[in-house]
This record gives C-alpha cells, structure tokens and sequence, in this order.
C-alpha cells in the first residue's frame, strides 16, 4: 500500500546557544523537535519477505546499504573561523517507544537514471545490525561535514536521527526532542590551524568588499546571529602565497583559448553594462604563466587543471573574481574527475548475481568553484573520494559561482550569446507570459516516484501554467503507448519558460516512454526506448526507437529561450562518455548548437539518482524562491546544503551563473530621466527603489553598481560616456539613451544601446569636444536610431562598428586613411552634407 503523507513540515526549534569565544574550548547547544503524528509507515515486500518502511515530511535517508532505513535532518552551525576538534553528543531529550512486528527497511544503494543500469539486487538487512537488540543508530548525531562557504564562513553540519531502531525487540523510539551540543576548540592566535580544511582570507578591495557569504551563510545555519561575531576581522595569514602581475582578474571571468576568445566580446560588453568589472583570461597564458606553474597547492595537483583552480584561487584572493564562465569542453578546457562510490552488478565465481562498489570517474566543475578543498589528501591518482578518511578534506561550500559553456567554435558561442540576451532583455519579444509556464517529463521509477509533482508542488505559484506528460498509461504497464520524443517535443513549442526532464539518460537522449518491463517493481534491462535527442539525426547512436521530429533541434522557440533542469543520467558530459561520440549532448544542444533552448542546462555529467537527485532539485527550487534568483547561485548552494555527495560532483550547470531566472511577469521602467555633467550621472524615475544602476565606466575606468534606496540616485567621479543601465529582479533592464562627446577612445569596447548620438555637441549640459576613435574597436549594438554628427574621427587603425535595428544618420565626421566605419542597419542609412571618408579609409553600409 502506498503511505498518505502530510505535507505539514517539521519544526525545529532554538532553545539555547552557548558560547565563549574566548576560551580554549566551546560549545553550541541547540534543540530540535519533531512531530511523531507526521511519522507514517508503508510495507513492502522484497524477495517474499515483509518490511516497515518509515516516512517523514522533508527527511530523507542517508545511510550504508544493508542498515536500516532511517530519516535523518542535518542542522548546519556556524562556528568561529579557526575552530577546530568538534564532536556532538546529545545533553537531552523527550521520545517516545513504538514496537511493530515487520523489520524496518534496509537502505538500498541509489538507482541510478541512466539508461544502462540492469536490475539492482536487493541488499537484505546487515546481521551485524539486525540480531541484535542494540539502537541503530547507536549514537543518534553525528558531525558529518564541514565547510568554508565564501572562504572563511565557517560551517559544521550534524545529522540527527529523530528515530532509533532496536531489531530484535521491533522496537521505535521516536525523538519529539533532542538537546544537541557542538564542542569545539579554538586555536591560540597566530596557531596554525591543525584542521585540514583551512580558511581563506580574502582581501577586502574598494569596489568588493562586501562578503556575500555571510548573507547567505545566515540563511542555512541555526545560529545566525553568531555568525558577524565568528568572522575573522583581519587576514590571519597572506591571502595568496604567489604575486600575479601578467595576468588580469575580474568579477566575471571568462576562461577559454585564444581562438574563441573574441567571440566573447559582446557577452562580456553585457556584463560590464551590468556593472561587473568583466574580460576573457586564455587559458594557454594560465597555463604558461610562471605563478602557476606548481599547480594546486591546496590539493598538490599539479597539472592543466590544477593550474586553471590556482589562476582562479589567485583572482579570487585579490578580492575580485566572483563569477566564472569556463568556455570550452575538454578539447578547450582541462576538466576535473572527482570520484564517486558506485554499486554495480557483476557474476561472482559461482556465477550468481552479486553487488560490488567501483570507483567512477566524474567530471565536476566543483572542483574549480571552491578553494579550500584538499582534493588529493592521500596522494594517489583518485580525486575527491568520499572515504571516511578523506572527511573534512572536500568543501562543498563555494567560494564563486561557476558555469560551463561546452563550445568548441565561435558559432556556438554567437548562439549562447543571443539566447542569453533575449532572455534577459526582450523574452518573447515583449510576449512574457510564457516564462509563467512550465513544463514537466517523466517516465520509469520518476514517474512511480512522482518527481515531476514533487517538483511542481516545490515551485508554488511561480508558474501560474504547468503541464505534465508521462507514461500512459502508467509505468508498469507492459505496452506504453505515449508520450513519444515528437509529442514531448511539439508541446514544448507551446512556449514554457521551465522545463523539468525526469526520465532515464544517455549523452544524446532522455527517455520518455520506456520499452522496460517490469517485474515486482523492479526494472529489466532493455536498450532502446522513446525519448528525445539532443539532435533528431543522431537518435539511433542513443538507442533510441523514434528517430523523427523527437530533437531538441525541433524547437522552434528562438524568441522564447528557457531554462531546463533534468536529473538524468549522463546527460551533459564534459568529455566523450562510453561510446556516445554525439556530435551535441542534451545539456550542449540546449545551448550552443543552435537558436533554439535556452541560456542554461543543469543536468549530471555521470549517473544521477532517482530519489536524491530530484531532492536535489527541489533544493534548487527553494534557493530560487529565497531570492538567490541567478542559476549559478542557486545551483552552488542547493549542492552546498545537500549530503548527497555523488549528486554534488555530477549536477552541473551548462551556461553562465550571473544572470538571474524570471520568476514573475516582468514590469517595464517607465519615466525614467538620465541627467550627465561632466562628472556625474543623476538617474531618476518612478520604480527606481531597490534597483541597480549600472555604468560602464566608473572610478579608474572600472564599471560600477549602484543599489537605489529613493527615487534618484547620483554617480560622482565618472565618465558622462558611460552606458547606463538600470534593472532588478523581474523588470526588463532599461538602458539610457546614450551620448557620446569629448572623449579620445583607446580601447576596444561593445556596448549594447538603444538609441545613440555621437558628435562634439549632442549633449548641451557638458563641455563640448570631439569623439576621437585612436584605436582599438568601438562596438555600437543598438536597439534604436544611431546619429553621428561632426565632430567624430575614426583615426588610423582604429574601427567603428554599428549595428542597428533601426536607422542611421550620419551629417558629420570624418574617416581617416586607415580607419574603418562599418554599418549594418535594419533601416535606412541616411548620409548627408558633412561626412568624409579619405582616401585609404574603410567603409561599409549594409
């Protein structure tokens, strides 16, 4: 029978926290409550035998195989930066003693979504465990992790078992309450810190020194309160043993090769518009740059990516990086294998059945995301292991946010780069009603799992639309007889802005009606299936049934990018996975092999699990709805709060992790006002409260972001030239007109505008003088009408480029021998009186 589960969550209660900071040793008490009516029972019966599965709203299981089956809640305190030695004990507590006949459960190892996995044994109780009559747990908290989120937020992470279970009695204690208290010792000023996880001390700069994890730390631990107080005040050791001078770093970091670098430019011109400080660093200068020749010395890994981490490590260190963007797959980029833990079926010498744990290979841009980790504590060729000795070694908290682009061309680039713009400037083209929808897939165990409405019901009213296809009629029925690839495929032309893909994978395909049989609930191996491809032409290579309009390259959603998430398996590999050579994976057809998908993919570059892996999604879900709204925030810390270790190496985020998911309608700015002086920018207007105010050129030529608490904010000590933009959370971004006088332009720049007009005196508030293009290339991609009137040169060497939807109208300026003016406008081209091209110059009109 299936269990009737309420929806009610449990409460967990602060009662006391204790503290004293200044003494050798210190402790944290905290209580935790449980509701005993939420607790419901399930039978299930395996290999002829009965057992008591147990439920409760929002716990999960996270324990060996073979023991038994137990919920288990993680509380996460926050202690001070160099705390060291911690163990837990419970001090308290109030339970409550149930027996029943059946024997609770055991813990099965994790089914993994992939479309090759055979049928799994069942692993029958532990006799160590269940002979006996002793509590299991016998101790019922546990220290479990710890962490360094944003480099010196200290975080220790306890599992409590609300129940304990005596086998041989049939006997459940059930914890209503439990007193739990974290000791800890504090280490002597200037000691070095004898945990192997160690903090960093990030310099404060001028333009970031604001700590964002602390914000965020406060949100995940029970002791918020503690946590300004635990913070280091002052660096306790040198930030970065090396001094860069070669190399630059930025809040936005694009890494890829020198070939695809220029393709980058007009994503890095959006960026800067935004106000981060924003550029490519090439891989080839990381890797032949002397500072980074030993490698990762936190891990002492020293090869191409261990040099890619210590680049990132050191732009991190200066108080800059935030955001990366690794642009490339491993033909353009080195990739990190972490190494997971994985149960697989194989004949033992008597040729039965029998289950083994391997080791397996998992490429994870974790690695590249997080800066105190030891990846390599014991020194052999496996990085990031999960045994019990490596604990405290790996830190899954993130210290930036990191995507991956898989491109290997300038093409592809130039398609991600179009997406993402729509998507956050003009989605549907003014038409914004479909990023309220939603669409959810599932088939096979997801389906008997519900996946697909446990994620539905996590998002709430974010969409106000959603629909759901599955296997019809269900997934146990021996012939299923919809949904196929196509039909997925044409309802997701119906416009979603979400699609959730809960479904058995492959490289190149996502199952959606499964040729499986099944037998007492367990799955059978059977290759090919109905789903849909990462390109219709290449179905076949992915043992796939249907083979015509099922492509992701059938959508036709080129004005409407969306965001996919998907918990199947293999779907988005870094490298060339078994022998699925496909020319796009799910995750890079999404978003690079064309106009269609969207600006982000989060899927598994190796197994996903059926159940934890859709935890961790909705943890995902939940980091969206608590306002951390851009995909690589969300998805960095949905893995920083999960214990699933597996899931926190695999699940990895194909596109940019700065820009920001719609959750709402967006609202337009109306009547805003853009004043320039010659040092300043005042911009005023109705909703400007709580929005950012972004320029491109700040102090130092750097550019700038300014958060509006009123109706009008002013910029001082800036260049009047600059593009300003203003955008928040669910409001289409506006973008000023812009005017361009007296200046001498020396680098290359692109700026996406709307309307623009260039000339010694189109603004009458500033000094009048002449716009002189030296060198380098000014970019204009305008939305608008583009004037140039007299006043503007384009020397030798230097280049002009307009691009415009609109008209252009030039009645002045010159183009000296060497300079180049290229204009390709979507109306008219209007030159009059005024303008000259000289002889030896460059100049084109489409």
């Amino acid at each position: 029978m299936k269990p009737i589960i309420s929806r009610l969550r449990h409460t967990v209660v602060a009662l006391l926290f204790a503290l004293s900071i200044s003494a050798a040793n210190a402790q944290i008490s905290y209580t935790a409550t449980f509701d005993q009516h939420l607790l419901t029972t399930d039978t299930v019966s395996e290999n002829g035998d009965s057992y008591l599965r147990l439920r409760y709203p929002d716990l999960w299981t996270q324990s060996a195989a073979g023991t038994p089956e137990l919920p288990v809640h993680y509380l996460r305190f926050s202690v001070p930066c160099d705390a060291t030695d911690f163990t837990v004990s419970v001090t308290g507590e109030t339970t409550t003693a149930t027996r029943y006949t059946l024997p609770v459960y055991p813990t099965q190892p994790p089914i993994p979504s992939d479309r090759n996995t055979s049928e799994q044994l069942f692993v029958s109780p532990d006799s160590t465990v269940y002979s006996n009559n002793r509590y299991w747990p016998a101790v019922p908290v546990q220290v479990v992790d710890e962490g360094f989120l944003d480099g010196d937020n200290h975080i220790v992470t306890v599992a409590v078992w609300p129940i304990s279970y005596a086998p041989t009695d049939g006997e459940i204690l059930f914890r209503n309450s439990v007193n739990v208290r974290l000791d800890y010792s504090v280490k002597n000023a200037g000691s070095e810190n004898p945990s192997r996880l160690r903090a960093i001390s990030r310099r404060a700069t001028g333009r970031n020194n604001v700590r964002w994890g602390r914000e965020e730390a406060k949100r995940i631990v029970v002791n918020p309160a503690q946590i300004d107080g635990f913070a280091p005040t002052t660096a306790t050791r040198s930030a970065s043993p090396r001094t860069v001078t070669t190399l630059p770093d930025f809040e936005y970091t694009v890494v890829t090769n020198r070939e695809l670098a220029p393709a980058f430019d007009r994503l890095i011109g959006w960026k800067r518009q935004k106000g981060y400080s924003a550029g490519v660093v090439c891989i080839e200068d990381i890797l032949a740059c002397p500072d980074f020749q030993g490698g990762d010395l936190v891990s002492n890994i020293d090869d191409d990516a261990g040099k890619l981490r210590a680049y990132l490590k050191y732009a991190y260190d200066s108080g800059s990086l935030r955001y990366a963007l690794l642009a490339g797959d491993y033909t353009v980029l080195p990739i990190r294998y972490g190494t997971g833990r994985r149960s697989i079926t194989i004949k033992d010498s008597q040729n039965q059945d029998s289950s083994i744990y391997v080791d397996w290979p998992i490429p994870s841009d974790l690695y590249f995301s997080d800066f105190n980790g030891n990846w390599n504590v014991d020194g052999d060729s496996s990085y990031g292991e999960f045994e019990s000795s490596e604990m405290y070694t790996m830190d899954y908290a993130p210290e930036i946010f990191v995507g991956r682009l898989l491109c290997t061309n300038r093409q592809e680039i130039a398609n991600y780069t179009e997406k993402l713009i729509r998507y956050e400037r003009n989605p549907g083209n003014g038409d914004y009603g479909y990023l309220q929808k939603a669409f959810y897939c599932q088939s096979d165990e997801m389906q008997e799992n519900e996946n697909a409405k446990t994620i539905k019901s996590a998002w709430g009213d974010i969409f106000s639309y959603s629909k759901t296809m599955q296997e019809d009629p269900g997934p146990y029925d021996s012939i299923t007889v919809a949904p196929t690839g196509k039909q997925v495929i044409d309802e997701m032309n119906n416009r979603y802005g979400f699609f959730s893909w809960h479904g058995h994978g492959n490289p190149g395909s996502i199952c959606t009606k499964s040729n499986y049989r099944y037998n007492g609930g367990k799955r059978k191996s059977h290759t090919y299936h109905f789903g849909i491809a990462a390109l219709e032409k290449e179905s076949r290579k992915c043992y796939m049934n249907d083979a015509e309009g099922n492509g992701l390259d059938n959508l036709t959603n080129q004005d409407y990018p969306a965001i996919a998430y998907s918990i199947a398996c293999d779907v988005t590999p870094f490298d060339i996975y078994e022998q699925y050579n496909v020319t796009y994976n799910i995750g890079s057809s999404f978003t690079v092999a064309g106009l269609y998908g969207g600006p982000a993919f989060l899927g598994n570059t190796r197994s996903g699990w059926v159940r934890s892996s859709t935890r961790l999604e909705k943890l995902f879900v939940e980091q969206i709805k608590s306002n951390s709204y851009q995909l690589g925030v969300a998805e960095a810390l949905s893995k920083a709060t999960f214990s699933d270790k597996w899931c926190k190496l695999t699940h990895s985020l194909i596109g940019c992790p700065e820009f920001e998911m719609w959750t709402d309608i967006p609202s337009v700015y109306d009547d805003i006002s853009v004043t320039r002086s010659n040092s300043s920018i005042t911009v005023a207007g109705n909703g400007l409260n709580g929005s950012k105010v972004a320029i491109t050129s700040g102090i130092n030529g750097l550019p700038e972001i300014k958060t509006v608490t009123g109706a009008s904010v002013t910029i001082n000590e800036v260049s009047p030239n600059s593009v300003v933009t203003v955008y928040k959370h669910n409001a289409i971004p506006y973008i000023a007109t812009l005017y361009l006088q007296n200046d001498t332009l020396r680098s290359s720049q692109y700026l996406h505008v709307n309307n623009v007009h260039i000339g010694k005196a189109v603004d009458t508030n500033r000094t009048e003088g002449d716009v002189v293009l030296k060198s380098g290339t000014l970019t204009l991609e305008s939305g608008g009408d583009v004037w140039i009137d007299e006043g503007v040169i384009i020397e030798n060497g230097a280049t002009l480029i307009i691009e415009c939807k609109g008209n252009v109208t030039i009645s002045g300026g010159t183009v000296e021998r060497g300079g180049t003016l290229r204009i390709d406008a979507g109306g008219e081209i209007m030159i009059q009186k005024g303008f000259e091209a000289k002889i030896g110059a460059n100049v084109e009109f489409k």
